[in-house]
Protein backbone atom coordinates (compact mmCIF):
# COMPACT_ATOMS: atom_id res chain seq x y z
CA UNK A 1 0.00 0.00 0.00
CA UNK A 2 1.32 3.32 -1.24
CA UNK A 3 1.30 6.61 0.76
CA UNK A 4 -0.97 9.23 -0.49
CA UNK A 5 1.16 12.24 -2.18
CA UNK A 6 1.51 14.96 0.62
CA UNK A 7 2.87 17.48 -1.32
CA UNK A 8 5.92 19.58 -0.02
CA UNK A 9 4.78 19.23 3.87
CA UNK A 10 5.58 15.91 5.84
CA UNK A 11 3.33 13.04 6.11
CA UNK A 12 3.20 13.75 9.75
CA UNK A 13 1.81 17.27 9.19
CA UNK A 14 -0.33 16.31 6.16
CA UNK A 15 -2.22 13.86 8.45
CA UNK A 16 -2.79 15.88 11.78
CA UNK A 17 -1.49 19.48 11.16
CA UNK A 18 1.53 21.00 11.76
CA UNK A 19 1.42 21.74 15.42
CA UNK A 20 0.24 18.05 16.20
CA UNK A 21 3.10 16.87 14.70
CA UNK A 22 5.41 19.34 16.27
CA UNK A 23 3.97 18.10 20.29
CA UNK A 24 4.11 14.43 18.79
CA UNK A 25 7.67 14.94 17.88
CA UNK A 26 8.72 16.59 21.12
CA UNK A 27 6.53 15.46 24.24
CA UNK A 28 5.71 11.93 23.57
CA UNK A 29 9.10 10.21 24.14
CA UNK A 30 9.31 11.98 27.31
CA UNK A 31 6.17 11.34 28.16
CA UNK A 32 6.79 7.12 27.56
CA UNK A 33 9.63 7.58 29.72
CA UNK A 34 7.80 9.25 32.42
CA UNK A 35 5.05 7.02 32.31
CA UNK A 36 8.02 4.03 33.02
CA UNK A 37 9.85 5.54 35.83
CA UNK A 38 6.85 5.95 37.95
CA UNK A 39 5.44 2.83 37.31
CA UNK A 40 8.29 1.09 37.81
CA UNK A 41 9.09 3.24 41.13
CA UNK A 42 5.82 1.95 42.50
CA UNK A 43 6.13 -1.78 41.45
CA UNK A 44 9.13 -1.65 43.37
CA UNK A 45 7.47 -0.18 46.45
CA UNK A 46 4.95 -3.20 46.91
CA UNK A 47 5.28 -6.58 47.06
CA UNK A 48 2.02 -7.63 45.55
CA UNK A 49 2.53 -5.82 42.49
CA UNK A 50 3.61 -7.84 39.08
CA UNK A 51 4.05 -6.89 35.23
CA UNK A 52 0.60 -6.79 34.93
CA UNK A 53 0.14 -4.51 36.98
CA UNK A 54 3.47 -2.49 36.23
CA UNK A 55 2.11 -1.95 32.71
CA UNK A 56 -1.40 -0.97 33.68
CA UNK A 57 0.04 1.58 35.37
CA UNK A 58 2.34 2.60 33.21
CA UNK A 59 -0.58 3.07 30.31
CA UNK A 60 -2.56 4.79 32.67
CA UNK A 61 0.17 7.66 33.25
CA UNK A 62 0.56 8.02 29.67
CA UNK A 63 -2.54 8.94 28.83
CA UNK A 64 -2.51 11.22 31.85
CA UNK A 65 0.20 13.36 30.70
CA UNK A 66 0.40 13.02 26.65
CA UNK A 67 -3.73 13.81 27.32
CA UNK A 68 -2.79 16.48 29.07
CA UNK A 69 -0.12 17.56 26.75
CA UNK A 70 -2.22 17.48 23.83
CA UNK A 71 -5.27 19.25 26.19
CA UNK A 72 -2.60 22.21 26.67
CA UNK A 73 -1.52 22.63 23.36
CA UNK A 74 -3.75 21.66 20.54
CA UNK A 75 -6.79 24.01 21.54
CA UNK A 76 -10.26 22.50 20.76
CA UNK A 77 -8.68 18.71 20.93
CA UNK A 78 -11.24 16.22 21.84
CA UNK A 79 -9.02 13.40 24.25
CA UNK A 80 -11.07 9.88 24.65
CA UNK A 81 -9.45 8.04 28.02
CA UNK A 82 -9.47 4.97 29.37
CA UNK A 83 -10.57 6.52 32.96
CA UNK A 84 -14.00 7.80 30.94
CA UNK A 85 -15.64 4.53 31.10
CA UNK A 86 -15.76 0.61 30.21
CA UNK A 87 -14.19 0.04 26.45
CA UNK A 88 -12.90 3.61 26.60
CA UNK A 89 -9.73 3.77 24.29
CA UNK A 90 -6.76 6.40 24.59
CA UNK A 91 -7.80 8.44 21.59
CA UNK A 92 -7.03 12.34 20.77
CA UNK A 93 -8.93 13.81 18.22
CA UNK A 94 -7.58 17.46 16.35
CA UNK A 95 -9.23 19.01 13.88
CA UNK A 96 -11.01 15.72 11.88
CA UNK A 97 -7.31 14.20 12.56
CA UNK A 98 -6.53 11.55 15.22
CA UNK A 99 -3.44 10.27 17.40
CA UNK A 100 -3.63 6.96 18.89
CA UNK A 101 -0.90 5.22 21.10
CA UNK A 102 -0.09 1.54 20.77
CA UNK A 103 2.29 -0.62 22.22
CA UNK A 104 3.12 -3.43 19.84
CA UNK A 105 6.35 -4.57 21.80
CA UNK A 106 8.76 -5.39 24.34
CA UNK A 107 12.22 -4.83 22.73
CA UNK A 108 13.76 -2.53 19.66
CA UNK A 109 14.43 -5.87 18.53
CA UNK A 110 10.36 -6.98 18.53
CA UNK A 111 9.20 -6.56 14.55
CA UNK A 112 6.31 -4.18 14.50
CA UNK A 113 5.52 -5.73 10.69
CA UNK A 114 2.68 -8.48 10.32
CA UNK A 115 1.31 -8.34 13.85
CA UNK A 116 -2.48 -9.18 14.33
CA UNK A 117 -4.27 -6.33 15.79
CA UNK A 118 -5.43 -8.14 18.66
CA UNK A 119 -8.41 -7.84 20.14
CA UNK A 120 -9.11 -3.95 20.29
CA UNK A 121 -12.10 -2.84 18.27
CA UNK A 122 -10.86 1.02 17.91
CA UNK A 123 -7.52 0.04 16.66
CA UNK A 124 -8.99 -2.77 14.07
CA UNK A 125 -11.60 0.49 13.24
CA UNK A 126 -8.26 2.65 13.05
CA UNK A 127 -6.41 0.80 10.30
CA UNK A 128 -6.96 1.63 6.69
CA UNK A 129 -8.15 -1.24 4.64
CA UNK A 130 -8.48 0.63 1.54
CA UNK A 131 -12.22 0.47 1.33
CA UNK A 132 -13.82 3.97 0.56
CA UNK A 133 -16.69 2.48 2.39
CA UNK A 134 -14.86 1.66 5.57
CA UNK A 135 -12.60 5.33 5.08
CA UNK A 136 -13.73 6.94 8.62
CA UNK A 137 -14.29 6.46 11.75
CA UNK A 138 -17.25 7.12 13.62
CA UNK A 139 -16.95 7.41 17.38
CA UNK A 140 -19.78 9.11 19.95
CA UNK A 141 -18.69 12.94 20.49
CA UNK A 142 -16.64 12.95 18.14
CA UNK A 143 -16.56 14.57 14.28
CA UNK A 144 -16.25 11.47 12.23
CA UNK A 145 -12.31 10.86 11.62
CA UNK A 146 -10.51 10.31 8.11
CA UNK A 147 -8.66 7.34 8.45
CA UNK A 148 -5.35 8.55 6.33
CA UNK A 149 -5.69 11.65 8.77
CA UNK A 150 -4.60 8.55 11.84
CA UNK A 151 -1.32 9.26 12.95
CA UNK A 152 -0.05 5.91 15.37
CA UNK A 153 2.34 6.72 17.89
CA UNK A 154 3.43 2.99 18.33
CA UNK A 155 6.15 2.02 20.51
CA UNK A 156 7.69 -0.94 22.66
CA UNK A 157 9.10 -1.30 26.35
CA UNK A 158 9.43 -3.13 29.54
CA UNK A 159 10.27 -3.08 33.00
CA UNK A 160 14.12 -3.19 33.20
CA UNK A 161 14.88 -1.38 30.18
CA UNK A 162 12.03 1.07 29.81
CA UNK A 163 11.16 2.28 26.94
CA UNK A 164 13.20 0.32 23.71
CA UNK A 165 11.27 1.46 20.47
CA UNK A 166 9.22 4.52 19.61
CA UNK A 167 7.97 5.60 15.99
CA UNK A 168 5.54 7.56 14.33
CA UNK A 169 3.42 5.53 11.82
CA UNK A 170 0.24 5.41 9.43
CA UNK A 171 -0.67 1.99 9.70
CA UNK A 172 -3.11 -0.25 7.36
CA UNK A 173 -5.31 -3.75 7.73
CA UNK A 174 -3.52 -6.10 5.04
CA UNK A 175 -5.30 -8.60 2.97
CA UNK A 176 -4.40 -11.22 5.57
CA UNK A 177 -5.69 -9.13 8.48
CA UNK A 178 -2.13 -7.64 9.64
CA UNK A 179 -0.99 -4.85 10.17
CA UNK A 180 1.26 -3.50 8.06
CA UNK A 181 3.00 0.56 7.66
CA UNK A 182 2.46 2.86 4.72
CA UNK A 183 5.77 3.34 2.55
CA UNK A 184 7.04 6.55 3.11
CA UNK A 185 5.15 7.12 6.45
CA UNK A 186 6.96 5.98 9.06
CA UNK A 187 9.51 7.70 11.73
CA UNK A 188 11.63 6.84 14.02
CA UNK A 189 11.77 9.00 16.86
CA UNK A 190 14.73 9.77 18.88
CA UNK A 191 14.95 7.50 22.68
CA UNK A 192 17.17 10.00 24.06
CA UNK A 193 14.83 12.83 24.74
CA UNK A 194 14.04 12.57 28.29
CA UNK A 195 15.21 10.26 29.26
CA UNK A 196 17.48 11.33 32.15
CA UNK A 197 15.11 14.34 32.86
CA UNK A 198 12.55 11.55 34.66
CA UNK A 199 15.32 8.62 35.73
CA UNK A 200 14.64 7.49 39.46
CA UNK A 201 16.88 9.09 41.72
CA UNK A 202 19.62 6.26 43.33
CA UNK A 203 20.92 6.20 46.56
CA UNK A 204 24.13 4.92 45.78
CA UNK A 205 25.86 3.20 42.61
CA UNK A 206 25.11 -0.66 43.96
CA UNK A 207 22.37 -2.62 41.55
CA UNK A 208 19.12 -2.51 43.62
CA UNK A 209 18.55 -5.79 45.50
CA UNK A 210 15.94 -8.46 44.42
CA UNK A 211 12.70 -7.52 44.88
CA UNK A 212 11.56 -10.40 46.52
CA UNK A 213 14.03 -8.54 49.63
CA UNK A 214 11.93 -5.29 49.60
CA UNK A 215 9.57 -4.54 52.23
CA UNK A 216 6.40 -2.89 51.27
CA UNK A 217 7.86 0.48 51.92
CA UNK A 218 11.13 -0.04 51.05
CA UNK A 219 13.26 1.32 47.66
CA UNK A 220 16.67 1.22 46.58
CA UNK A 221 15.93 4.77 45.44
CA UNK A 222 16.46 7.91 47.69
CA UNK A 223 13.45 9.44 46.53
CA UNK A 224 10.08 9.45 44.20
CA UNK A 225 11.21 10.35 40.45
CA UNK A 226 10.42 13.70 39.16
CA UNK A 227 6.12 14.90 38.77
CA UNK A 228 6.09 14.92 34.89
CA UNK A 229 6.69 18.70 34.47
CA UNK A 230 6.54 20.63 30.38
CA UNK A 231 8.88 22.62 32.39
CA UNK A 232 10.98 19.70 32.55
CA UNK A 233 10.84 18.74 28.99
CA UNK A 234 11.30 22.19 27.00
CA UNK A 235 12.04 25.13 29.49
CA UNK A 236 11.12 27.56 26.31
CA UNK A 237 7.37 25.99 25.99
CA UNK A 238 7.49 27.34 22.62
CA UNK A 239 6.85 25.43 19.15
CA UNK A 240 8.95 27.34 17.09
CA UNK A 241 8.51 26.60 13.96
CA UNK A 242 4.74 27.15 13.40
CA UNK A 243 3.54 29.01 10.30
CA UNK A 244 1.20 32.09 11.02
CA UNK A 245 -2.44 31.48 9.68
CA UNK A 246 -1.85 27.57 11.05
CA UNK A 247 -4.62 26.57 13.67
CA UNK A 248 -2.76 28.05 16.21
CA UNK A 249 -1.26 31.70 15.20
CA UNK A 250 2.74 32.52 16.53
CA UNK A 251 3.27 29.18 17.70
CA UNK A 252 3.64 29.88 21.60
CA UNK A 253 2.74 26.72 23.44
CA UNK A 254 2.07 28.57 26.71
CA UNK A 255 -0.54 30.98 25.29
Amino acid sequence: MEAQPIGESDWVEAAVGDRAAQVLRRYSVPCLHHAHTQALYRHRLATWTNATTYGTDRFHCLCSTFGAVAEKFLRGCNVKRPSDGFGSPFLIEHQGSAIYTWRYGDTAQDSFEGLAPEESWIRRRLLDTGDPRQAMLDYPGLPPIDLKRVVFLAWAGNMDEGLTKAFLGRPYLTGEGLVGWIDGAREDLDLDVGRETFVLPRTSTEEPPARHLLGPVKSPFASSPPAFSLELVDPSLKLDDIAEGDENPGGDLAG
